[in-house]
């Protein structure tokens, strides 16, 4: 089978289902902005209790970040409580491995109690160092389980197809199909009569207390709360918390492989860059193991491709004579602390919430994320978790008037730039996309066959420069890691326009 370039194992093997978009002006108590594992969850425990919500994403469920992650189930997230400790003491470090084993509780709750087939399977996770010179940091990470009173186990033996030095394990985690689940909380919630949008894109929420007017492209929504669960908050003013200021976004990559080899149980990570996700997915056709790395900041790689051969290099060598039956690739937002923000978005605008910064861990942090915000808007104290609070961050009003004033450069910039002529785009090659410089100015062109499309190379987030990503043909922000398809449409946050396209003359 040939791989997709695009579309994970996920979305081809789930029933889509088909939201509309949101035509007409509507009033609800709650407004969860995105589709997402925290969206759908959170408007699970509140419609549960009665409070009358809706959900509207910007593009399809079955497109979001929730459908391209390896969807394990777990509190070990890499090698963290270690600096968990050392960063925000051990209170605060045990606060986040509480949470995060609850979540697993939630959603082991969530399928029995309403009979969800996903494919969830319980497995051991793994922790390993594959060289000795990893060991010391393993180490750390074992007396950090001690001092947190974490259950593990440590062996030296695993089933993987290569040597390794040592593992840290923790039994009852799991992994699932991620997009099974979330179809299966929209029914229900459709039967609890919560509505769900699709393509339904949000510009801006109005307001500095409740009630908000949110704006959507088509339709206005009058709410007393709104749950920003859109993965990047897309606010550009320092009133809601100056996160393009405090959150980054990082890509990362995944093969779906066939192979001869023996499947292995258990879930596995390494400790150092370049990191590695391994686990299996079982299904009806055998074992498709979902390898996972090639991490990088957003934009900031030379090129995308040397990601999938990074992984096609691995692969080949301890996995010989597989079929890379599936390649596609994931963003996520990361935090400074690489801890989450979840909580009230601001203390100057009560009403108004976010859960973000997952650091490629959204199963289990997206829904703890869920559980904390649908119980600060219900009233029930004790679940403000102190370790997520988004005010744990502060940002000096002189970095925001240097932001702001760059933005203006940005614009003005744009109003100036004069159409392009066909000669100069010669130098782009077919499949190709480029940053030329044309009459003293910066233009993107894409040269698909015949045919350019031709951009502004400035996000409409904050103007920040863009560039072309070759491994996915779109054009990736440097700054905040939105993203924009070769004709300037946006594929993901926190921008929500299109880029401004530059008009080619043909003669």
């Amino acid at each position: 089978m040939k791989a997709d370039v695009h579309n994970s194992y996920w979305q081809d093997t789930a029933d889509i289902r088909v939201f509309e978009p949101l035509k007409n002006n509507m009033e609800v108590d709650t407004l969860v902005i995105g589709g997402g594992i925290v969206g759908i969850t959170t408007a699970y425990f509140l419609t549960k209790k009665g409070v009358k919500t809706a959900v509207v994403d910007g593009s399809t469920i079955e497109k979001n970040t929730t459908a391209k992650t390896t969807a394990k189930i777990t509190y070990q997230h890499g090698a963290i409580y270690n600096d968990l400790i050392s960063g925000v003491g051990k209170e605060k470090a045990y606060q986040y491995y509480d949470a995060n084993k609850k979540a697993i509780v939630l959603i082991n709750n969530i399928i029995k109690e309403h009979n969800i087939s996903c494919d969830y399977k319980t497995q051991t996770a793994y922790l390993y160092a594959a060289k000795e010179n990893e060991m010391k940091k393993l180490e750390k990470e074992r007396e950090a389980y001690e001092k947190l009173g974490m259950d593990y186990t440590y062996t030296k033996e695993t089933k993987l197809p290569f040597k390794v030095i040592g593992a840290l394990g923790i039994k009852n985690q799991g992994q699932f199909h991620p997009i099974k689940y979330i179809y299966a909380l929209t029914k229900i919630l459709e039967d609890s009569d919560c509505k769900i949008f699709e393509n339904t894109c949000v510009l801006d929420v109005l307001g500095d207390k409740p009630p908000f007017k949110v704006i959507t492209e088509y339709s206005e929504i009058k709410c007393q709360n709104v749950v920003m669960a859109c993965h990047y908050p897309f606010f550009k003013d320092g009133r809601h918390g100056m996160y393009f200021l405090r959150v980054y976004q990082s890509r990362s990559y995944v093969f779906g492989v066939r192979n001869n080899s023996k499947p292995f149980e258990g879930m596995y990570i390494n400790i150092n860059d370049p990191i590695y996700s391994l686990r299996y997915q079982f299904d009806d056709r055998g074992a498709l193991l979902l390898l996972g790395g090639g991490n990088h900041r957003t934009a900031e790689k030379e090129d995308e491709r040397d990601s999938y051969n990074e992984l096609r290099s691995f692969c080949n060598k301890n996995f010989p004579n597989s079929n890379i039956e599936y390649i596609w690739s994931n963003q996520d937002c990361m935090t400074l602390d690489d801890i989450p923000y979840i909580g009230q978005m601001s203390s100057n605008i009560p009403g108004i919430y976010v859960a973000t910064g997952f650091k490629k861990w959204g199963m289990t942090s997206g829904t703890i994320a869920a559980k904390i915000i649908s119980n600060l808007i219900l009233k029930d104290k004790g679940h403000d978790l102190e370790v997520f609070l988004p005010s744990r961050f502060n940002v000096i009003d002189s970095t925001k008037n240097f932001i702001i004033n760059g933005l203006e450069v940005a614009e003005s910039f744009i109003m100036r730039l004069l159409p392009i002529e066909l000669e100069e785009l010669e130098e782009v090659s077919e499949g190709e996309g480029k940053i030329i410089e044309y009459k003293g100015s910066k233009i993107g062109v894409y040269r698909d066959v015949d045919k350019y499309n031709a951009i502004i190379p400035n996000c409409t987030h904050m103007g920040c420069i863009l560039k072309f990503n070759h491994a996915e043909k779109s054009w990736d922000c440097t700054c905040h890691g939105s993203r924009f398809d070769i004709y300037g449409n946006v594929i993901e946050g926190p921008a929500t326009q299109p880029l401004k396209k530059v008009e080619i003359k043909k003669e």
